[in-house]
C-alpha cells in the first residue's frame, strides 16, 4: 500500500480510483470487505455513494481491532463520543430549524463549538496564533510554542472525522442530507459555491501542490507552511472572482446541510459536559502517547537523563511543556473557560508591528 499520493480531505469518486492510488489490487466479494477494513487502519474513510472522502490519514498504523464496539460511519477511535455527537448536533440542528432554517451553511469548527467539543475561544486562538502566543508568554510566561501547536494538531486531527461520521450516521437515518464542499461569504450572507468554481479552486490547489512538490498530508503538519500556502491560494481565488465581476468577501471549506427529520434530545446540558470531559481526555492522552514514543525512542540507549537529538523533543520532555499544554486545553476547550478572545485580538502580530513602524516612516 502506498499513502504517499493519497490526499486528506479529498473524495475519490469510486473503488477503482482510490485503489489505483493507495497501488491496491481491485478485490472482490469477502477480499474486498477485508481490504477496507485493512484500510481504516492507515486512514479514516466516509462513503458518499460510491466515493471514498478520505478525513484522516494516520503517522502510525492502529493496531487490529475486532467490530465490537465500533460505531458506523465511524473509527473506533471516535465511537466514545458517537452518542454524544449524534444527540447534541440533532439537538442543534433541531434548534435551527424551530427557527425556520431548513438549509445550513457551517464550518467543522463551528459545528464542534456548538456541541461543546471545543470551546469559543478555540477558533479566534487557532486563527490568531502569533498572537496567542504572546498572549500564553506574558499570562504563564515562557510558553513552550510546541505546547499549543500540539494541542491544535491533536484537536484538528479528532474534530473533523468525528463531526463527519455522525453527520454521515444522520444522513443514513434520513434525518439529514448534508455535502462537503466549499462556501462563500458575501454581502454577510454564506452561500454555496457554484461547481464550476469548485474545480477552479480544486485545480488551483493542485497546482500549487505540485509547484511546491509537497502533498495535503505533508503541509497539515507544518502550520507556518499551510498559512502560506492557503494565502496565495486565497489571493488567487479572490482575484478569479474579481475577475468574474462576482467580487466576494471569502470562502472556505464547509458543509451544507439540509435538515429534514431532526427531533429534540434530552439532557442536552449533561451530554455537552460529558463530551467535553471525554474529549479532553482523549487529547490527552494522544499527547502523552506521543511523549511516550519519544521516551521509548531513548530508554535502551541513554542512562540518566537523554540526550535528545532535537529542540522539539528537548522541549516535549520538559516539565515546562507538560504544564504548557494542559494550560492551552484549559482555555480553547474546557467547558467552564474564561472568555480570552478580546484579550487575544489585542495583541498584534510581527507583521502588524512591522507595518505600522513602516507607515510612521513615510
Amino acid at each position: 500500500m502506498n499513502l504517499g499520493d493519497l490526499e486528506l480531505n479529498k473524495k475519490y469518486k469510486n473503488y477503482k480510483i482510490i485503489c489505483g492510488a493507495l497501488e491496491e489490487p481491485i478485490k472482490t466479494g469477502k477480499s474486498k470487505q477485508l481490504q477496507l477494513k485493512e484500510w481504516t487502519r492507515y486512514f479514516n474513510y466516509i462513503k458518499e455513494g460510491n466515493g471514498f472522502l478520505i478525513t484522516e490519514i494516520y503517522n502510525v498504523p492502529k493496531e487490529k481491532i475486532d467490530n465490537r464496539g465500533k460505531s458506523e460511519g465511524s473509527h473506533a477511535n471516535n465511537s466514545k463520543f458517537a452518542k454524544y455527537i449524534d444527540s447534541l448536533l440533532e439537538q442543534f440542528l433541531y434548534n435551527q430549524k424551530k427557527n425556520d432554517i431548513n438549509t445550513l451553511h457551517i464550518t467543522n469548527n463551528c459545528l464542534a463549538q456548538m456541541i461543546k467539543m471545543i470551546n469559543f475561544n478555540y477558533r479566534c486562538c487557532e486563527e490568531n496564533r502569533e498572537k496567542f502566543h504572546k498572549y500564553m508568554g506574558d499570562e504563564y510566561t515562557n510558553t513552550p510554542k510546541i505546547a499549543e501547536r500540539d494541542v491544535f494538531y491533536h484537536v484538528g486531527n479528532k474534530i473533523r472525522p468525528a463531526i463527519l461520521g455522525s453527520l454521515n450516521r444522520l444522513q443514513k437515518a434520513n434525518k439529514i442530507k448534508f455535502e462537503l464542499t466549499y462556501l462563500i461569504y458575501k454581502d454577510n450572507q454564506v452561500s454555496k459555491m457554484k461547481e464550476n468554481d469548485i474545480d477552479y479552486v480544486k485545480e488551483v490547489e493542485e497546482s500549487l501542490l505540485k509547484e511546491v512538490d509537497t502533498t495535503k498530508q505533508k503541509m497539515m503538519c507544518k502550520h507556518d507552511t499551510k498559512v502560506k500556502f492557503y494565502k496565495k491560494l486565497n489571493d488567487i481565488v479572490m482575484e478569479h472572482f474579481e475577475l468574474l465581476n462576482n467580487k466576494i468577501d471569502g470562502f472556505f471549506q464547509g458543509y451544507e446541510i439540509i435538515i429534514k427529520k431532526v427531533s429534540r434530545q434530552k439532557d442536552v446540558k449533561k451530554n455537552e459536559k460529558e463530551l467535553n470531559k471525554l474529549f479532553i481526555e482523549d487529547i490527552i492522552k494522544s499527547i502523552e502517547k506521543s511523549k511516550e514514543k519519544i521516551r521509548n525512542k531513548y530508554r535502551d540507549v541513554t542512562w540518566g537523563i537523554p540526550n535528545y537529538n532535537s529542540k522539539w523533543e528537548t522541549e516535549k520532555m520538559s516539565l515546562k511543556y507538560s504544564i504548557a499544554y494542559k494550560q492551552v486545553i484549559n482555555i480553547v476547550l474546557s467547558y467552564t473557560a474564561i472568555n480570552v478572545i478580546q484579550k487575544i485580538k489585542q495583541y498584534k502580530t510581527n507583521e502588524e508591528i512591522a507595518r505600522e513602524f513602516m507607515n510612521l516612516q513615510n
